[in-house]
This record gives structure tokens, sequence and C-alpha cells, in this order.
């Protein structure tokens, strides 16, 4: 056997094996997969006849062998128009997918017949002395290669077009793969093995099976770069088939009864352990595409989950800002009405208006929370910094909430800041923060005091809140500051408490690069709220 009919046979292994590999490793909704497969089988069974369309010696079996070597090739543009189509995702082919294979199939299936029955495409073969073939064509060939040309050419412009209106960057990369490869052998395979011949030249008609191999290489290739099909399987099985081949080979070359058995033992041993080595990977691979889902299924999830906390902070948003109205002016005409505007009011409605005004007011400050979380989380929240001094603003802050703490029978530790804190801020923020946390020592200690001390520590002001207080568990301290988030028994002590204050005081402290962060001994023990402002220099 000869070197060409070697390489035929190394030809029709590669294809034939590739092509039955990825039919049963192609994944879910890899459907261009199966034409993929039924194109590298057709190819490799085409090799088959060329091996056979040389071998043969008998005139009458070469004629035969030349007629079903151009018969196969009709389904080959066929096959690689169906890949083509499914694998660009072309919309007529997802609408009328089955009326067009229906009618290119039964094209490939008249054109087979009429090249196996008739002299219309292929009239003799010429063997010289040299045992060269030379064939001879009948009227219809030019219809034959026309049609070859029009359907590889009709898949080109749809790899082409697909390129152009792709944005993806690694699908315009596969679809270049497979383009120049595919676009290269057939373009030298039609021109060696179909359009010379016809001339009378370059009649030796194998180049095309041979180049069949990088035909299919190219389309694996783009198609395996971006893992598409378990190429790490196939490799496996590739190299486990080679192995067993090899030793296969060796036992039967053997010369005596021992080397058999001996070469037979590694021979089934080999085997044994092959099969362990496929399944390890079948597992490795499995487990890869399970984590992929699962990361995929995390990725979906994480979208959702920001669509929804956009939409939560719209409906706040939205939400509070239609409440402010009608809290307000059920504030203005509760106050009227204790003013006595419209006369003095009976001691019990007295009383009842009080509470109307005290609970508007509660709500009030609960939707302007909400407003303010709203803003944060949009990115909207406005500071107007301008210097100030922010020891006016603690001495102040503090004084007006100790006849608030005397009222709990509560005391509060504060020597008046002396000197000035100078910086750059938003004096209501500031202001707001140092209420909010005041506010919160004061409804979570029930007996005690309240100390709060500042002192400068290099260019930053530290301000400590410190309680004897409820206290805070590790867990509550972690999550102290998030939204919507309370101690355990914070509404134990606290039934206003929405768990959105210390989050807009951390954003308040935040926004003047300044830090804030919580500390307790434990349940029982009092708690510390520790915050850092910068200074101007």
């Amino acid at each position: 056997m000869d070197l060409i009919n070697i390489s035929l046979i190394v030809a029709v292994g590669i294809t034939f094996f590739l092509g039955v590999s990825i039919f049963f490793h192609r994944k879910e909704g890899h459907r261009f997969a199966i034409s993929f497969s039924l194109l590298s089988i057709t190819m490799a069974i085409w090799s088959v006849f060329m091996i056979l369309y040389r071998l043969l010696d008998d005139p009458g079996h070469v004629l035969i062998s030349a007629k079903i070597l151009y018969a196969i090739p009709i389904f080959i543009p066929i096959l690689f128009l169906f890949f083509v189509f499914a694998f660009c995702g072309v919309l007529f082919w997802k609408q009328r997918k089955n009326t067009i294979i229906a009618i290119l199939t039964s094209i490939g299936i008249v054109g087979v017949l009429i090249t196996l029955s008739t002299d219309f495409i292929v009239t003799s073969v010429n063997i010289n002395v040299i045992s060269e073939r030379e064939v001879y064509f009948g009227f219809l060939y030019p219809i034959y290669i026309t049609y070859y040309l029009s359907l590889f050419g009709v898949a080109y412009i749809t790899l082409f077009m697909t390129h152009i209106r792709s944005v993806s960057k690694k699908r315009r990369g596969q679809i270049e793969v497979i383009f120049l490869g595919t676009l290269t052998t057939t373009s030298f395979g039609l021109t060696t093995d179909l359009v010379l011949p016809w001339f009378g030249f370059f009649t030796t008609n194998w180049l095309a099976n041979f180049t069949s191999i990088f035909f299919v290489g190219s389309i694996l290739y783009g198609i395996i770069r971006y893992n598409l099909f378990n190429i790490k399987i196939i490799l496996t099985e590739i190299l486990v088939v080679v192995i067993w081949s090899l030793l296969a080979v060796e036992v039967f070359s053997v010369q005596t009864q021992i080397e058999f058995a001996v070469k037979l033992v590694i021979f089934g041993s080999v085997i044994f352990l092959s099969i362990f080595l496929v399944r390890s990977v079948y597992r490795e691979v499995e487990q890869r595409e399970e984590i992929e889902r699962l990361a995929e299924d995390l990725r979906k999830a994480n979208i959702r989950l920001k669509e929804l906390d956009t939409l939560k902070s719209q409906f706040l948003s939205i939400a509070s800002h239609d409440l402010r109205a009608p809290l307000t002016a059920i504030r203005n005409f509760m106050s009227i009405l204790l003013d006595g505007t419209y006369g003095k009011l009976p001691s019990a409605a007295e009383e009842g208006t009080q509470q109307v005004f005290e609970r508007a007011t509660d709500m009030a400050e609960m939707v302007d929370n909400y407003l303010n979380v709203s803003r944060i989380e949009q990115g909207r929240m406005k500071y107007d910094f301008e210097d100030i001094d922010f020891a006016e603003v603690l001495n102040e802050t503090v004084k007006s909430f100790e006849p608030v703490a005397k009222e709990k029978d509560l005391s509060i530790e504060f020597s008046p800041v002396v000197g000035a804190l100078p910086m750059k801020a938003d004096e209501s923020k500031l202001r707001e923060v140092v209420e909010n946390l005041l506010n919160n020592a004061i409804n979570y200690t029930l007996k005690g005091s309240i100390t709060i001390t500042a002192e400068k520590v290099g260019n930053m002001v530290q301000i400590t809140f410190q309680d004897t207080g409820i206290g805070m568990s590790p867990k509550t301290i972690t999550s102290l500051f998030g939204l919507f988030s309370q101690g355990e028994d914070s509404r134990k002590y606290n039934p206003k408490s929405t768990g959105v204050g210390l989050y807009i005081t951390k954003a308040h402290v935040e926004a003047h690069k300044g830090t804030i962060r919580a500390e307790s001994d434990g349940e029982g023990k009092g708690s510390r709220i520790i915050i850092e402002l910068p200074l101007s220099v």
C-alpha cells in the first residue's frame, strides 16, 4: 500500500472518529453538532471509496467506485450548509427548518441517483499503464460543479454576514476560524478534484479527500475553542483508542506463546485502567459543567436581585414622596388646633389632638428617613459642603438632648468642646448624625448615663458616644449599620425603630470621608459608637 492510501486511511479514521465522538458528546442545545457529525462521517465514507477507487483494477469496478466517489460529495455542501444555518442561528432556518431539509435532501437524493445510474455526470474512467485513473465527465457535469459552488457560496455568505452583524468578540473569532479554515480547504479541493480534471489537468483526484481532515479540523477547532463540546472527553477517548490499537498490533505480532500471554495480560490491564481514566474524565467534566451551571444561575440571580433592589428604591422614593404631603397637611392642621386658632379645645379633645400631632410628626420623620434612603441608594443625596465649626454643632446638639435624657432619669456627661474644630462639611447632615446617635443611646439605655467625648487625633476628630444601656452581641454589631437592620430586641426597647437611622448616619459620615464603628463588651454592658471626621488643615 502506497503512502497516499495510508494518508487517506489516517484521514478516514480521524474524520470518522471525530464525527462519532461529537455526535455522542454534543451538549444540549447545540443542534448544529448533528450536522457537523454527519458531515464528518460522510467525508470519512468518501475517503473510503477513494481508497477503493485507487486500489481496484477491474475497469467495471473502478467505474462504479468513481461514480460513488462523485455521488457522495453531493451531500457534503448540503450538510455544511445545514451546519452553518444552525450554527449562525439563521432566522428562516429556525422558521422553516423542516422544509429546507426536505427540499435539499430531495435534491441530493436525485443528484445521487442521476450520478449512479446514468452517464450524465461520470461517463467512463481510463486506467493508463502506470495505473493512474483519468475520469471523463458527462454533459451535466457543469451543473454538478455549479450546484457544488452555489451551496458552498451560500454557506460562506451566511458566515460572512453573521460575522459582520455579531457584536461578540468570541463569536466573531469563532466564525473567522471556521470561515478561513474551510474556505482554504474547499477551494483547494474543488480546484484540484473537480474543476481541473474537467479540463484534463491534475487527474490524481485524491487531494480533496486528504484535505478533508483539515476541513473538519478547522470547524472543530472553531467550535471547541469556546468550549461548546466536551473536548477533554473526546481527546481522552482518542488517546485511549490509539493506545489500544498500538497494543493490539503488538499482541498479534508476537512469535511465542509466552510473549503472547504476557502482552495479552498487559493489553487487558491497559483496557481496564483506560476505562477508569475515561470515567474519571467524565466525572470531572460533569462537575465542571455543574459548577458552570450554578455560576450562571448565580449570575442571573444577582442580576434579578439588582433589579429588585432598584425597584425597591423606586418604590421607597415614590411612596415616601406621596405620603409626605398629606402628613404635612395633617401636622399643620393639628398645630393650628392646638394653638387655639379656632378656639380653645376641651381637655379631652386637646389630648387627642396632641397625640395625632405627635404620631403625624413621627410618621413625617419616618417618611423623611425613607426618602433619604432612596436618595442614598440612587446616589442623589445632596451635600452642601461649607466651612463650619463642628465644636459648635456638637455642643449645641448635645445640650438640646439634656431635657430628653432627664425625662428618662438619665444623665448626659459631656464637657463642651473648647476651641474650634474646623472642617468642610454639611452642617445639617452632621447635626443629624449627632442627633441620631444621641437618640439611639437614650432609647436603648434604661438607667445610668450617656458619655460623649471629643478629641483630636492627628488631623481627625474622634467623637465617642458611650452608654450604659442594653449592649450588643457580636452578631448585632456586624449588621448594625445595614439597611433595615435592627438588634435582636430593638423593638422591645424602641417601638419606633425602623432600622434605617444608623444606615443613614453611616452614609452621612462616609460622605464626609469619615468612619464609624460600634463596640460593646456584651449584652447588658453598654455600647460605644465611635465616629472620626477629618478636620480642615
